[in-house]
């Protein structure tokens, strides 16, 4: 559903022309002159550029229009409150905090503060006595800017896109430095910071995931794409990795979080199905979690972390493979006459005889059904009952320090 919220209705039967002007008012009341770009703060209101009425326009939430900063008609470099502030082409405007929006003006070849409150224009980075268009990196007193344009903020950096490269801006470091791109190069190439190039960029945006994207449009080159920036050194990326993936029931391994990015302010981990059991050493869900008992069919682990860069998850299919009996994965369980099942039908009881060769001191003798879930622990001095067991397939593990023997046991309750 389009519907115009600000700024003149067009005229019916005509081609969507709008009128242009200065007009504060409401709605379709109020006037624009070359809107380019537009930002909305928490409370719903919208910060507008006018690049060719040199003003910063307010939209609240209700759609009432009033002039910010700056005076319609009126060009300049001043800083200075409200209307007293002047521009030259303001062009891109982003949120910087909460009092805050930092608007860039390629005409003055400047980045601007303009407080959301009063009006309050500064000049934060580059040119303060008119157009200067040279890229320098340095202080920001000392960096130049040639044609920035399009602006987005990720955690307190400021980034622009100032013509063929990406500019960061780091107001508490006092620093301007050139993220991604090279000034010396004009063309469309990918690659990590300097090593990429490109034509002309307009337009940033953040994801609140670490990633840039820009738009590119270059009459020269014909370039016409959507360019996509990893602040790589920021931006989550879930990984982990296991000491061990094939497991006998019982045996132990560990869960490590390898992500990459800023370090994840809360971590999730979610291993299925529900037989699973997860020991956590200390209060917080770290590296250091265990998988313990395991019992069970291969399983489904997922990993979904968050920092101040957003989200990211992984999920990996049958990361374990877990087993009672010998299989492709499982090796260690296995065909042997050291052990035998003496089953007696009649009575429902079953007999375990064990080689002499076995020392009973440290064996463990289990019971699990067919999907390796465990039944019971089982003495191996004593016969065990089968009475209670539903119809279906168990195994019988026998193991101690130097040996794994699985036995298959087949109830039938007649």
């Amino acid at each position: 559903m389009v519907s115009t919220f600000a700024g003149s209705n067009h005229s019916p039967g005509l081609p969507g022309y709008g009128t242009s002007g200065s007009a504060d008012g409401t709605g379709t009341a109020a006037r624009f002159n070359k809107p380019t770009d537009i930002a909305i703060d928490a409370a719903g209101n919208l910060y507008v550029t006018e690049y060719d009425n040199f003003t910063i326009r307010k939209i609240t939430s209700a759609g009432v229009v009033t002039t910010l900063a700056g005076t319609a008609g009126s060009d300049g470099t001043t800083d200075a409150t409200g209307a007293a502030a002047r521009f030259g082409g303001p062009y891109g405007v982003a949120i910087y905090n909460s009092n805050t929006i930092v608007v860039t003006d390629p005409w003055n070849t400047n980045i601007r503060l303009v407080n959301i409150f009063s009006g309050a224009t500064t000049t934060l980075t580059g040119s303060t006595t008119g157009a200067d268009p040279r890229q320098i990196d340095g202080t920001l007193a000392e960096a130049r800017f040639k044609a920035p344009k399009g602006v987005a903020v990720v955690q307190g950096i400021i980034y622009v896109a100032d013509q063929n490269v990406i500019r960061a801006i780091d107001v508490a470091g006092n620093s301007v430095t050139t993220f991604a791109g090279n000034k010396s190069e004009f063309g469309l190439v990918d690659g990590n910071g300097t090593a990429a190039s490109f034509t002309e960029i307009n337009h940033i945006e953040a994801d609140n995931n670490g990633n840039l994207y820009v738009s590119e449009n270059s009459a020269a080159v014909a370039s016409h794409v959507i360019r996509k920036v990893i602040i790589s050194a920021l931006a989550p990326s879930a990984n982990f990795e296991a000491t061990k993936r094939n497991l006998l029931v019982d045996e132990e391994t560990t869960l490590t979080d390898i992500s990459g990015g800023q370090e994840a302010s809360s971590r999730i981990w979610t291993v299925a199905p529900g037989t699973y059991t997860i020991k956590v050493k200390g209060k917080d869900m770290d590296s250091q979690n265990e998988l313990a008992r395991l019992a069970g069919l291969p399983t489904n682990e997922t990993l979904a972390i968050t920092n101040d860069f957003g989200n990211n998850t992984k999920n990996v299919e049958s990361f374990f493979a877990v087993s009672t009996t010998q299989g492709s994965s499982i090796k260690e369980y296995g065909a042997s006459n050291l052990a035998s099942l003496y089953p007696n039908p009649t009575s429902n009881m079953v007999q375990i005889v064990l080689s002499p060769s076995i020392s009973l001191s440290n064996v463990y003798v289990s019971l699990y059904d067919i999907s390796a879930k465990l039944v019971k622990e089982i003495d191996p001095l004593k016969p065990f009952s089968t009475l209670n067991l539903p119809n279906g397939t168990y195994y019988v593990t026998i193991v101690n320090e130097k040996i794994s023997i699985a036995k298959k046991l087949i109830v039938t309750h007649r």
